[in-house]
């Protein structure tokens, strides 16, 4: 035993060395290729940058350089696909968004481009002119210069005095046409900055644009005389000197080029051009085939039968079970013999065994004058309109056989029934089955419906006992055993769910129902594999057992595979031309998606097909929302109002969704009818006094309040919102007495302990709101989440020691048993007394999570800093910033782990960068007085 533990351990220890080295080769890697990027030696760069990614393929920062290495190389396709890996891989889409922005931009792909409009809520200031300006871009693609124009135009409201994003404005509005527009930008850029090189490259190509050589010249040399060495302006120059027929200036300016680019393609033109043009027309069509080449890279009884004979013939092979020879006699038979009610019988049931619903609705519905007259055809027809939800037919049939007498017939009590609870009317189908009963002759499909409707209003202890009184006296039904099953699968009693299932599959092995609830037994036990493999054996017997095809999809959705789900749901389609299952799942997929431009279509072709459903109109509010359609919201809000306007809470939610749609005044006309139906409501005159509020009728929300507490006492709704006004006010104090008295009412308000929370960290009631929650815990318990703010609070009053006592007992707790944040603020607490605890509770945080925190990233790199590994500390800083690039705390621990590696040129540029973010961060004060220390300091142009 002991033995065999020992190898284990040195096998893992083995393994742990193998990782460790790999990770540090990679990083390595990764260091030498930005060295080389830097220094503008890209070929170099890309082969570290492979070898980095060989050895640790998730390595973010080295996927987001090489995407940048690609683009510089003219490979646009590749820059897009190493973009998306870092993606992938979690990089910050703030790093991400410049170089895949524009490979997407430059090959077209401009609905790809538009998806990245659900993240714009990350984006920094910088990422939302750059995004303004790749939307301008995208629409110009798209031929609508009106809405790139109004793009453009935002752009320059963000940055204004920004001179790298007038200069970037300025070239996005001549490559779209905006010659005015760009000259005025130009102009304001050279005032706000005359030293700007590329603002007079700039004002050098709108002149040479418009044919002005000479003064296109001076301003090119401008930008040249302050950067020399920018390829761009030596091109510009060979260029303007080319038509200006100085051939010898051109010659000047294109040695300047191939010396720092020998391929360049622009000076090869050049180049080519010249011999040509001297008469060398041999070497400079070569030199032209040979940039071509390089630059194609970049890129059916007989009718003499007597009837009779006929009837008889088709009966014969009904009974021998050859049914499509019957049916085809049947219907030959009838076309004689339409009045035919035995013939009509026979052949539906032919239908029905062979699972045709269609066809057996279409013979009967066609027929119902005469199957009227049968009541058991007639209950045959009901169900199947019923089945195949023709509601309408459905009625008018259930009203026809309530007038024949047969309304208390317990099928048809029990068809009634199922229609109702196919409506949505599931309380009035239980009224109805409850107000009949039949002793003894009570039908197993009358008990099972009222059982599903017991189970569909939660009445979990009814439908329990219907399932064991339905067991006693069908101890042989697989369906009842399957009833049960569904029971305690819903109530969560899974082992007895186990039970009911086997034996259900006893009963008859192959019964797909059980098998389906085995499938369903595994997902609740989270055994989602073993729950896929049953439903594909379920579904290779089965091709059509909808209910499999919905788990499967619900399965891969709750996998996060949400391709494979839309294709699985959409499979029930076939089988079932409209669902309202997959519908709502496929809603569920495209939501989770944020793909919202068809989560609007699919949840309209649900409100077409079910326009008084007022759920799916919820949805569509909320869709039309998302896609800042005013005119969808506001068409689908009026809709709700006369299904909503007798019911005074369903008419506060339509004011709450008329407020977020930011129609104050409708939203007050709902109230004020809700209020006219319950003049007394708490909930009517709370909301009114809330919507004072959001008005900013501050006065008018405290007198309603003052006037609901006298006439209903004090409550936490009540009393938090006094809290909300104080703070509008100003007045933090006030604000936190009245978010404590709702925690005293009320300890387990999460809203009312995250308010008092935030008053906390502003250095508001503090000490009053640690003490008041180690009160409660003292006499009952409070919500983890609130433990864990305690904590926090406790790490912002610098009681490290009493932040960590709660944190660990955070650790015992499953929900954050494996927590990022507890571990990582651990590690820090830890770190200040003994570094390789820290390090060790840091490395736990990133070994429980698939997708490690910059936070903790940041954490493992500082401690190894600090314990002197500052190559190791490095790797871990980079994934760190890849992950989150604005936080300055992470560049100011990157600078001084660079300088302990003598790289002072690419510390100052990590120190700066934190300096400037102006932001505060732990460690401004030494950031600043290690950049001060720094020998001649550079200055960026």
């Amino acid at each position: 035993m002991n033995r065999l533990f020992g190898r284990a351990l040195l096998l893992f220890i083995a393994w742990f060395v193998t990782a460790l080295t790999v990770a540090q080769d990679a990083s390595l890697n990764y260091e030498k290729a930005l060295q080389a990027y830097n220094a503008g030696e890209n070929e170099e760069a890309f082969i570290h940058l492979k070898n980095a990614l060989q050895e640790d393929p998730d390595l973010v920062s080295a996927r987001l350089l090489l995407a940048q290495v690609r683009f510089n190389a003219g490979d646009i396709g590749g820059a897009e696909k190493e973009s998306e890996e870092a993606l992938l891989l979690g990089a910050d889409i703030n790093l991400v968004l410049p170089v895949y922005g524009h490979a997407l931009i430059l090959q077209e792909k401009i609905d790809e481009l538009l998806e990245i409009e659900k993240v714009k809520d990350s984006f920094t200031p910088a990422s939302q002119f750059e995004w303004a300006l790749l939307k301008g871009q995208a629409y110009m693609v798209k031929g609508d210069p009106k809405q790139a124009r109004s793009e453009f135009e935002r752009a320059a409201t963000l940055l204004p005095d920004d001179i790298r994003a007038n200069n970037t404005l300025a070239a996005i509005y001549m490559q779209s046409g905006m010659e005015a527009e760009a000259r005025a930008l130009v102009e304001k850029t050279i005032i706000l900055n005359p030293l700007n090189a590329k603002t007079w490259e700039l004002r050098g190509e709108l002149e040479f644009d418009g044919g002005h050589y000479e003064q296109a010249l001076e301003y090119f040399l401008k930008g040249f005389e302050l950067d020399p060495e920018d390829i761009r302006l030596q091109r510009a120059l060979a260029q303007v000197y080319l038509q200006l027929d100085d051939k010898e200036k051109v010659k000047e300016y294109l040695d300047l080029i191939l010396e720092q680019s020998e391929d360049d393609p622009a000076a090869t033109l050049l180049s080519a051009i010249l011999l040509i043009g001297g008469g060398d027309t041999e070497l400079g069509d070569s030199m032209l085939t040979n940039l071509s080449s390089k630059l194609s890279t970049l890129e059916f009884v007989q009718e003499q039968s007597g009837d009779g004979m006929l009837f008889i013939q088709a009966s014969a092979e009904y009974v021998r079970r050859n049914d499509a020879t019957a049916i085809s006699l049947f219907n030959a038979y009838l076309l004689r013999n339409k009045d035919d009610v035995a013939a009509i019988r026979l052949l539906a049931d032919l239908y029905l065994r062979n699972g045709e619903f269609k066809q057996a609705t279409e013979l009967l519905g066609s027929n119902e004058d005469l199957v009227s007259g049968d009541l058991g055809l007639s209950i045959q027809l009901l169900d199947l309109f019923i089945q195949s939800k023709n509601f309408h037919r459905a009625q008018d049939l259930l009203k026809t056989l309530k007038k024949n007498g047969a309304g208390d017939n317990p099928y048809v009590v029990v068809l009634e029934g199922e229609l109702l609870r196919l409506q949505g009317q599931s309380e009035a189908a239980l009224t109805l089955l409850e107000g009949h009963s039949f002793g003894d002759k009570e039908p197993l499909s009358y008990g099972l419906l009222r059982g599903v409707l017991q189970l569909k209003l939660q009445k979990y202890p009814d439908a329990q006992d219907s399932a064991q009184r339905l067991l006693s006296a069908y101890p042989d039904s697989v369906a009842i055993s399957n009833f049960a099953t569904v029971t305690y699968l819903t109530v969560g009693k899974l082992d007895e769910a186990e039970t009911y299932i086997a034996r259900s599959i006893k009963l008859a092995p192959d019964n797909v129902d059980a098998k389906f609830n085995q499938a369903m037994l595994y997902k609740k036990r989270n055994n989602l594999e073993e729950s896929r493999n049953t439903i594909k054996k379920i579904i290779e017997q089965h091709p059509n057992h909808t209910k499999s095809l919905l788990l499967m999809a619900r399965i891969l959705f709750l996998q996060q595979k949400y391709d494979e789900a839309i294709e699985w749901s959409d499979k029930v389609f076939a089988y079932d031309g409209y669902s309202n299952s997959a519908e709502e799942l496929q809603l569920e997929v495209y939501s989770q998606m944020g793909d919202w431009k068809k989560a609007k279509s699919k949840v309209q072709r649900m409100v077409r097909e079910d326009p008084r459903n007022t759920d799916y109109l919820v949805r569509l509010v909320d869709i039309a929302g998302k896609l800042k359609d005013k005119e969808l919201e506001e068409n689908t809000l009026r809709r709700l109002y006369p299904l909503w306007k007798k019911d005074p809470e369903k008419l506060r939610q339509l004011a709450a969704l008329q407020l977020r749609a930011g129609h104050t005044e409708e939203a007050r006309k709902c109230l004020q009818t809700a209020l006219t139906l319950d003049e007394h409501s708490f909930g009517v005159q709370l909301d009114l006094a809330r919507l004072d509020f959001t008005e900013g009728h501050h006065d008018k929300a405290e007198n309603a309040v003052d006037a609901l507490q006298k006439e209903f006492g004090k409550r936490t709704e009540s009393a938090y919102l006094l809290g909300e006004i104080a703070l509008a006010r100003a007045q933090p104090e006030a604000a936190q007495k009245y978010f404590m008295s709702v925690f005293q009412l009320d300890k387990n308000n999460t809203d009312a302990i995250a308010r008092l929370y935030e008053l906390s960290v502003q250095g508001v009631g503090s000490q009053a709101f640690s003490d008041a929650m180690e009160s409660s815990l003292k006499n009952s318990s409070l919500p983890p989440t609130s433990v864990k703010l305690l904590a926090d609070v406790y790490l912002i009053q610098g009681k490290p020691a009493r932040a960590a006592f709660y944190y660990e007992k955070l650790l015992e707790l499953p929900l954050y048993a494996k927590s990022p944040d507890v571990l990582n603020n651990l590690a820090n607490i830890y770190a200040t007394q003994n570094l390789d605890k820290g390090l060790a509770t840091a490395m736990k945080g990133l070994e429980a999570t698939a997708e490690p925190s910059w936070a903790l990233l940041d954490t493992v790199g500082w401690i190894l800093a600090q314990q002197g590994e500052n190559e190791k500390a490095l790797s871990y800083l980079r994934k760190a910033y890849a992950k989150n690039s604005t936080d300055p705390e992470i560049r100011y621990h990157t600078g001084v782990t660079l300088l302990a590696l003598d790289r002072t040129a690419d510390a100052e540029t990590e120190l700066r960068a934190a300096i400037d973010s102006g932001k505060q961060f732990t460690g401004r004060e030494e950031a600043e007085r290690l950049l001060a220390s720094l020998p001649e300091p550079t200055t960026e142009q």
